[in-house]
């Protein structure tokens, strides 16, 4: 059995790789990483794959290099292939003779493929998205930097696979957002800051003859003409002035040619750090709508360019005044049967970590049995709920709120101490407000887990897989530092490098298995002599690196190494004892 060395070359090598690929992204970065990855290996052919359904039977790959260039993306079946036993049983390598392991492999044969190596790309969640590997027609060599560098951009390819997927959802939202705008009768559009048209929906394209896409990008005096464009120029510079919404009415000639009086309604779109980003608008022909209607309008508005708190406080404010309540909570459902609160607005003021069980209470049963519309005598239903009778409630109306695969994740309901009158359109405004809240939800959690994603792979970069130890780079960073601090505060510091005697022999004798159980071994050990002050690292291999910082003597040092020596000496593995070198 052969060991390979990792080496200071393999580590620039990894190095270099890191620096070229960070700034990629989608398909971009997967053609790179391909093209990379076949070079680093030397490998005649490199690809991602993802699954084409929830089967696993199907990839399709997301990138393939083959011969010296990228080449269009293909499909295959993994049954009787490596890549079969990657995704199974995780990383595998197959120096030579691939054909002969894999015979039914079609594409192997095709390909001529002799060598392979690949690992599983695996989601946040923990589901295996597809394989990552590299194979070619000769042996393939340096399988240490290759399995390094393999699973080091694993978890990259990994998290970008999943950031397209989310941006695909959200292209997704914004077709649904499209749809809803064009379902709601009254023109919508909204704009810029500098007033040029970003958007409408079909209803404000009927009435000003144009396309969307003839007027994105045009200001409303290059839309229309005369006095009705001045006044629109003039409230959009009053509201871009204000940041405050604007009311206003015009008048407006249709394409048939009749002139209608529109009452116009502009707001405010700020992003999440409270920066005006445009206004959105909406026009009613206040000859013949009803007022429920422009209420309903502007409750579909209300949420817009709002993210997060401010989202879930605009959807209570918005519910509490289109019902005329008294108490909204938007609330998040865990496993304990327990809603937190994510808004709670009661008597006009937002209460702070308002949390309660669900049992005995409306949201309990618009959780088991879905929407729940009580216009009064809510205490006849609910005798037992604290929610209801502390506030004396006589209506209720609730919506459960569904993420993406209709799993249920919270809750939105409305109490009013007095029945509810408005339940024309309850069903279809807590429809839209539910709608709004769990894309929003969905948003956050989207957003955190790839936070996560990436704090993971800054870790993975400065620490040792296998032991968890710092690596060579964060341990050169850590020694420069306790330097730099020990030269300030004229103390000293002591650095011990040590490795295992015999380690090759051990690992050829009794498999790289056992090798790595005793390199854990020793790393944990080595922890345990060391301070919370000091640093051990794996340098490679069987080598280790010791930091030791604030000493005070050279006894010092020599009292850590022999306790070192005891401690690594006195490994159990029947009568075999593992020596270490200084």
């Amino acid at each position: 059995m052969s060991v390979e060395v990792y080496t200071d070359s393999n580590e620039k090598i990894l190095r270099d790789l890191c620096d070229d690929l960070m700034q990629l992204v989608g398909k971009e970065f997967f053609a790179a990483l391909v093209t990379k990855l076949a070079r680093v290996a030397e490998a005649d052919y490199a690809f991602i794959g993802q699954f084409t359904s929830e089967t696993c039977e199907v990839v399709r790959t997301v990138a393939v290099y083959a011969d010296g260039k990228t080449i269009d993306n293909i499909e295959f079946g993994i049954e009787n292939t490596p890549c079969e036993v990657v995704v199974k049983n995780g990383y595998q390598r197959y120096p030579h003779s691939v054909l002969e392991l894999f015979p039914l492999d079609h594409l192997a044969i095709q390909l001529d493929v002799n060598s392979y190596v690949g690992v599983p790309l695996i989601d946040s969640s923990g589901t295996v998205l597809g394989p990552l590997a590299v194979f070619s027609r000769k042996p393939l060599h340096n399988l240490s930097l290759i399995e390094t560098a393999l699973h080091m951009f694993a978890l990259r390819a990994s998290a970008e696979l999943e950031r397209l997927t989310l941006e695909n959802k959200r292209q997704d939202e914004l077709h649904f957002l499209q749809s809803l705008l064009d379902a709601v009768p009254n023109p919508v559009f909204y704009k810029d800051n500098d007033g040029r048209n970003l958007g409408c929906n079909k209803s404000y394209e009927d009435i000003v003859g144009l396309s969307r896409q003839e007027m994105h990008g045009h200001t409303v005096n290059e839309i229309l003409s005369g006095q009705r464009s001045v006044i629109g120029l003039r409230e959009d510079q009053n509201l871009f002035a204000t940041q405050q919404p604007r009311t206003y009415e015009n008048q407006f000639t249709c394409p048939d040619g009749n002139t209608l009086d529109f009452l116009f309604n502009k707001a405010p779109i700020f992003n999440r750090d409270g920066e005006m980003m445009g206004l959105v608008g909406t026009i009613q022909d206040i000859t013949s709508l009803k007022q429920i209607e422009t209420a309903m309008q502007t409750l579909v508005e209300s949420t817009i360019g709002h993210t997060g708190s401010e989202c879930y406080n605009r959807v209570a404010e918005q519910l509490c005044q289109w019902f005329e309540a008294d108490c909204v909570i938007v609330g998040r459902l865990y496993g304990d049967g327990k809603i937190t609160s994510l808004a709670t607005l009661r008597d006009g003021d937002f209460l702070s970590e308002y949390n309660f069980d669900i049992a005995k209470t409306p949201c309990e049963k618009v959780i088991n049995d879905g929407m729940c519309l009580v216009s009064e005598g809510l205490i006849n239903h609910f005798p037992d709920s604290f929610i209801v009778r502390d506030l004396e409630a006589e209506g209720y109306v609730g919506t459960p709120l569904r993420s993406h695969d209709g799993t249920i994740i919270g809750v939105l309901s409305v109490l009013s101490r007095s029945p509810i009158k408005s339940m024309s359109r309850a069903k279809d405004v807590l429809a839209i407000m539910a709608v709004r809240v769990s894309a929003e939800i969905e948003r956050e959690k989207s957003e955190h887990q790839l936070r996560e994603n990436e704090s993971h792979l800054e870790y993975l970069a400065y620490h040792d897989v296998l032991t968890e130890l710092p690596n060579r780079q964060l341990f050169r960073d850590r020694l420069q530092h306790a330097i730099s601090m020990a030269r300030m505060a004229k103390s000293q510091v002591a650095v011990l490098f040590l490795d295992l005697d015999r380690f090759k022999k051990i690992n050829d004798s009794l498999g790289h298995e056992f090798g790595d159980q005793l390199l854990c071994e020793v790393a944990k050990r080595l922890q345990k002599c060391a301070r919370d002050v000091d640093t051990v690292a794996r340098i490679s291999g069987d080598e280790f690196g010791i930091v030791l910082d604030q000493i005070s003597s050279v006894e010092n040092v020599i009292l850590v190494a022999e306790e070192i020596h005891r401690t690594i000496v006195s490994i159990p593995r029947e009568s075999m004892n593992v020596p270490t070198s200084y």
